[in-house]
């Protein structure tokens, strides 16, 4: 079965394209000729400090496979220590190495699809926030994931921080 990537992405209205805080992997369009491939979106938290860097890191770290989706919180160690250090490197004002201490925040949608099913190819995928999966097939929606209706959007979501000590609850609400 084909499978082919198109990436599109948008910066919000009034923002130019280095200010765009989400993220995707891969990050260009190409038809897919591997067996496996692990796909990406996060949507990084406006509100707070390097969001968009964060956003990139944890849609790369998911797309080469340095997420454990059994141990996510486990799994993100060296991203946030990336983070970390990048921030660190940069000379900010007093207010923005304020907020850079609160972490980053971002949505996390990670999707591996298995194309070795030939017609019965599958997906697998987790989620946490409010990213969402739609399978379409033959224009019509054949699922999405993990949204079912608009009741599961609400106005903050929980998102994975660069900041270890804020991901206590990411585990107990990872959707698989």
């Amino acid at each position: 079965m084909p499978l082919s990537i198109r990436v599109r992405w948008l910066s919000k209205a009034g923002n130019r394209a280095d200010e765009y805080e989400d993220a995707c992997w891969p990050t260009r369009s190409y038809p897919i000729d591997e067996p496996l491939a692990r796909l990406a979106v996060a949507d990084g938290a406006t509100e707070s400090a390097f969001a968009g860097r964060w956003a990139r890191q944890l849609a790369r770290a998911w797309g080469e496979g340095g997420l454990n989706p059994d141990d996510l919180t486990g799994s993100l160690a060296g991203e946030q220590t990336a983070w970390q250090a990048a921030v660190d490197a940069q000379p900010l004002p007093w207010y923005a190495e304020e907020k850079a201490r609160s972490g980053a925040f971002a949505a996390l949608l990670g999707v591996t699809v298995d194309l070795r099913g030939g017609e019965q190819a599958g997906w697998a995928a987790l989620a946490v926030g409010d990213c969402v999966l739609f399978h379409v097939r033959g224009n019509r929606l054949a699922r999405s994931f993990p949204a079912e209706d608009a009741a599961f959007f609400t106005n903050r979501p929980l998102l994975i921080s660069s900041r270890p000590e804020r991901n206590l609850s990411v585990a107990a609400n990872l959707h698989r």
